[in-house]
């Protein structure tokens, strides 16, 4: 997320519009908290020089500075958008969704899912198993709650030992990560 912090709204608003064009979705605010994760362009104009600093600590190299009456910042009367929308691009680089946990980046269509835009196949099965870890995200799944909600029955629970097999493999092993966690003598999870 750009968050554009000013209170010159046109000027806000040119700056939206570029990011737009460059593929970019920002919101315009003159507050000066914001999220955890957030690219700032602010304008220096319009916050205290406590807003700024607090800023500054909190957002590290994901503050960009403008300001278009003091004349200090990265950008400062005239500068030309291009290379502020450049600048803004260079910290949405293809790393940050690699970065994102694994069970953030799926989606599913069918009984495939998508991650990062890359299609896994799975069978069924596999699908409805994850899905059900993804539908109980952070708890314990019991090899009894799966084989039941699964494959209707609670006779063969190793068949779900099985399956988290191949769903590691496909999914885990694949990516390089530890998404479906092993909780000992209780079951499966996905954090």
């Amino acid at each position: 997320m750009i968050k554009i912090i000013t209170k010159d709204e046109i000027f806000g608003r040119a700056v939206a519009i570029e990011l737009k064009g460059a593929g970019l979705d920002s919101e315009i605010t003159n507050k000066s908290i914001t999220p955890a994760g957030t690219v700032i362009i602010v304008d220096l104009d319009c916050l205290s020089d406590d807003e700024i600093s607090l800023l500054k600590k909190s957002a590290n190299e994901r503050l960009i500075t403008f300001s278009l009456f003091k004349g200090a910042g990265e950008f400062s009367r005239p500068f030309l958008m291009e290379d502020l929308i450049k600048r803004v691009s260079k910290l949405f680089t293809p790393m940050d969704a690699a970065q994102l946990p694994l069970a953030d980046r799926i989606s599913f269509e069918g009984d495939s899912v998508t991650v990062s835009g890359e299609i896994i196949p799975l069978t069924k099965k596999e699908a409805a198993l994850l899905s059900l870890l993804m539908s109980f995200r952070g708890n314990t799944v019991s090899p009894e709650q799966a084989a039941c909600s699964v494959w209707g029955s609670l006779k063969n629970t190793n068949i779900v030992n099985v399956y988290i097999r191949y769903l590691r493999k496909k999914l885990d092993d694949r990516f390089n990560c530890r998404m479906i966690l092993t909780v000992r003598e209780k079951g499966y999870k996905i954090e």
